[in-house]
């Protein structure tokens, strides 16, 4: 018998908001849906699957809530310094790589 784990449903939620514009198979989004239900209970592959395609480090799926990624470099990316809710995937790991780089 295979480990299952739950995935909290707040957390399915912020992946869901995390994939925004990027292309996500319907099947994939099916699979978070039913994640979020308690229809169907992961199993870490699965979990390591949906991390890979989402692009969303591992240890976020085993949360109760959703951290809040707070990113200084945002502050000049905005108009007036305004706050963005919801960087995209793909503009928070290119800033995580330059800071790599400049470290």
């Amino acid at each position: 018998m295979k480990t299952t784990y739950t995935v909290s449903p707040a957390v399915v939620d912020w992946v869901i908001g995390q994939l925004g514009a990027h292309p996500t198979p319907v099947k994939s989004l099916d699979l978070l849906k039913q994640w979020r239900t308690g229809a169907m209970a992961p199993t870490f592959n699965e979990i390591q699957d949906m991390s890979k395609k989402a692009r969303i480090p591992l240890g976020y799926f085993f949360l109760q809530i959703p951290l809040r990624e707070e990113i200084k470099l945002m502050e000049y990316r905005t108009i007036a310094s305004a706050e963005s809710e919801n960087p995209s995937r793909e503009l928070i790991d290119t800033i995580a790589d330059m800071e790599q780089i400049i470290d």
